[in-house]
């Protein structure tokens, strides 16, 4: 987008702020730069996206908001020496094992060379994964990169022919043995896991069908050790199989979620890159608001049981699921700008509140 046309978006949100709240612009302009400074550093489109200008919230609410930029603060929170427990999901899930955590059972992996442990196949090579598709009695299979984010470079396989050497996916799209294996070779250098797929609980079913809704837990970590700050509630539709929402494009579901009660407070559902608030889910069509996340406070104590195998990350985002074969551990990954925006987006709430404020105050 030219510049150009982001000061032209930002004149249609202004006016449309104007309309919505009767903030004249000459306001919105003097509040918007009151944010800018540190430490919320909060950008025009986010002045808008969290609507900051609503006269509702009061000025110590709308200090708690923090931008994008705001993330070299609140990073420091975590070593980079422990990054890679976080990164890595093959360091990820044996730290998790070691402490005795359940997670999602690796059935293989793909790296020429990398090992992993006794506990899953090694596949190094084209033949490697024939035989391996050959042989496995578990499907489906969700495959993902070493690396990644945001469900890009994953796909679920259903199934194998071996007479045709065809790949099933999702979708009963079929895939020759090659081709396959030219898109994991494609989607990561640094290697892909073969994962047995979890189905989700009986309760979390009746609310949101057969697949899999994690849900975002941030842990932060003080002198009392590690508990839940923030949490909000990721809910598939229709055909997904991933619960991430795809830039707001998928129809996906995000839901906030009271981190002291686990009762939803809101709910938005991505629709061509738009947030749309719903009150129900659009499948089901059970009611979420104030409904309390099946399992939640197993999940909890789940949780922040879990963070404290990971002392040198202080800011944490796991995805936790509560499954058929009980509360698991998709994956951690470090409180970055994606998962402060998100939550801040749907919960309407700011990050900076006081306990947070006072971990940073000594960085």
């Amino acid at each position: 987008m030219s510049i150009i046309s982001r000061l032209l978006n930002l004149i249609k949100c202004a006016h449309q702020a104007k309309t919505d709240s009767g903030v004249g612009y000459f306001q919105q302009l003097i509040e918007f730069y009151q944010l800018t400074r540190s430490p919320n550093l909060i950008g025009p489109s986010e002045y808008f996206d969290y609507r900051l200008y609503d006269p509702a919230l009061s000025r110590g609410a709308k200090r708690q908001f923090l931008g994008y930029k705001a993330e070299r603060i609140y990073a420091r929170l975590n070593q980079a020496s422990w990054h890679g427990t976080a990164n890595d999901k093959i360091l990820f899930e044996q730290v998790m094992l070691t402490a005795g955590f359940k997670i999602p059972r690796t059935l293989a992996i793909y790296h020429p060379w990398r090992m992993a442990g006794g506990y899953c196949e090694h596949v190094r090579t084209r033949e490697d994964l024939e035989r391996f598709l050959t042989d496995n009695r578990t499907f489906p299979v969700f495959v993902k990169p070493v690396h990644g984010l945001f469900g890009r470079g994953a796909n679920l396989v259903t199934g194998y022919e071996p007479e045709t050497r065809s790949v099933i996916t999702r979708g009963d799209t079929k895939m020759s043995l090659d081709e396959f294996h030219d898109w994991i070779e494609g989607n990561s250098r640094v290697g892909m896991l073969f994962q047995a797929m979890l189905k989700p609980s009986h309760e979390v079913q009746q609310i949101c069908g057969g697949r899999l809704s994690s849900v975002r837990m941030i842990v932060l970590t003080g002198e009392d050790g590690p508990k839940l700050f923030r949490a909000n509630w990721k809910l598939c539709t229709g055909s997904n199989i991933m619960d991430n929402t795809e830039g707001w494009t998928n129809g996906n579901v995000v839901a906030a979620v009271d981190h002291t009660t686990g009762l939803i407070q809101s709910a938005y559902r991505g629709v061509d890159g738009r947030q749309v608030a719903i009150e129900s889910h659009p499948d089901t069509q059970v009611p979420l608001l104030g409904l309390k996340v099946p399992n939640w406070d197993a999940m909890k104590e789940y949780v922040e049981e879990a963070a404290r195998a990971f002392p040198g990350l202080r800011f944490q985002a796991w995805d936790i699921a509560a499954t058929t074969d009980g509360i698991c551990a998709i994956e951690l990954n470090l409180a970055t700008l994606h998962t402060v925006h998100a939550t801040q987006l749907v919960s309407h709430q700011g990050f900076l509140d006081a306990k947070l404020a006072k971990e940073l105050l000594p960085l």
